[in-house]
């Protein structure tokens, strides 16, 4: 499915055009964090979000980080079935991680949109959206601990 648009700010006559939306996979990989632990990653690949999951720290088996710079001043914002969660930083609390993981793995999709500064203080903000779509996310991410797990 493919699907592309643009905009048009009245307020300083600035038109955007956003990039036609391709549903991708999720890319499953195995890494290994400056640490040396040993993790899974997921990630739905740019304007999205990665999952980190494994020992990653003490109490702290899941990460979810945005794939998109997180400038000073910006947000993100993900709704995904019902769970509505928000970040200033590049990566989530770890509660609030461990909370959409739940989430995530319902399937669906999950509504993402970053809010950023578009100029000089006081200009309009940029708001940045995309759509994850979470089939075969519940299994990539089993898949991927199993994998984890048998190292």
């Amino acid at each position: 499915m493919f699907a592309g648009g643009c905009s048009y700010n009245l307020a300083n006559d600035k038109a955007d055009f956003h990039m036609p939306l391709a549903y991708r996979q999720w890319e499953q990989e195995q890494v290994v964090l400056q640490n040396g632990v040993h993790a899974c990653s997921l990630s739905s690949g740019y304007n999205g979000l990665t999952v980190l999951a494994g020992n990653l720290e003490p109490g702290k088996d899941v990460a979810v980080k945005s794939n998109r710079l997180m400038k000073p001043g910006s947000t993100l914002h993900v709704n995904v079935n019902g769970g509505n969660f928000e970040t200033s930083d590049t990566f989530f609390s770890p509660q609030s991680a461990h909370e959409m993981l739940g989430y995530l793995t319902q399937g669906g999709k999950a509504y993402l949109e970053w809010s950023e500064m578009s100029g000089p203080a006081g200009s309009p903000r940029a708001h940045v959206q995309n759509v994850l779509r979470l089939d075969g996310f519940a299994d990539a991410l089993k898949q991927c601990r199993t994998q984890l797990n048998s190292k």
